[in-house]
């Protein structure tokens, strides 16, 4: 992603870089039985 467009220079693609590794465990864990029927209600509603 660096050699491509998008940023601006090496720090900024490693801040994202960072950002991203952090993140990673928080997006990919199971979700809790409320969030899932959080999220089976909110696809109840077309809004």
């Amino acid at each position: 992603m660096y050699a491509g467009i998008g940023f601006a220079n090496e720090e900024a693609f490693e801040e994202y870089k960072s950002l991203v590794i952090i993140c990673y465990p928080y997006v990919t864990r199971d979700m809790t039985e409320e969030e899932t029927k959080s999220c089976e209600m909110s696809f109840m509603f077309p809004f």
